[in-house]
């Protein structure tokens, strides 16, 4: 877990290098299941969205805190709230 806001229930982790490895996906739907679980959701974001978007993870995670019963479970580098009519939109 990368990060987490408590008064949310929020995990977000940011997949870099180590997630491309061999049973990397197995372990992170695992654990991801396991937070579910616990009524935590979690956003997920590849590095290449992190270094790429960052303004776009912002405005993704603001808009999970907009509407966070919209959102359980668990998220895939989902820009939330975040349309091409954005300045600095580049879809991905």
């Amino acid at each position: 877990m990368d990060f987490y806001c408590y008064e949310l229930n929020l995990c977000i982790e940011l997949d870099g290098g180590v997630h491309d490895e061999a049973m990397a996906d197995i372990k992170d739907e695992v654990r991801t299941e396991y937070l579910n679980s616990q009524g935590i959701t979690v956003l997920r974001y590849s590095n290449d969205v992190v270094f790429n978007h960052p303004e776009a993870i912002l405005k993704s995670i603001q808009g999970f805190g907009d509407n966070p019963f919209l959102m359980e479970g668990w998220h895939k580098d989902e820009l939330i709230g975040y349309d091409d009519n954005d300045e600095g939109y580049d879809p991905l």
